[in-house]
């Protein structure tokens, strides 16, 4: 999935970072998983996105590590704190992540 339209995606990012400290961690993930579905690289919006996640990464379950994970390798994007932060956190959680 490709969207051309960059325009409508700078509108979505800017957007975002202007509330994204509104955001919940579900919302965080999709826009994440939004854009790397997309093949979208904002380094802006994804800077901003990894900072509230690591902001709020005692509230992430496993659909949410897992999705920021796979947003972080569909976009090549490595993100050492972030990473650590999502290990941490999948650690004593893993045994109620739901296989798909």
């Amino acid at each position: 999935l490709v969207c051309g339209n960059g325009i409508l995606l700078n509108s979505i990012s800017e957007e975002v970072l202007r509330k994204i400290e509104l955001c919940s961690p579900q919302n965080l993930v999709n826009m994440a998983w939004s854009f790397a579905r997309m093949a979208e690289l904002n380094v802006p919006l994804r800077d901003a996105i990894s900072a509230a996640a690591i902001a709020r990464i005692a509230q992430f379950q496993g659909q949410n590590i897992s999705n920021t994970a796979w947003s972080c390798a569909m976009l090549q994007f490595f993100n050492e704190p972030l990473i650590t932060a999502l290990s941490k956190q999948a650690l004593p959680t893993i045994g109620t992540f739901n296989p798909q």
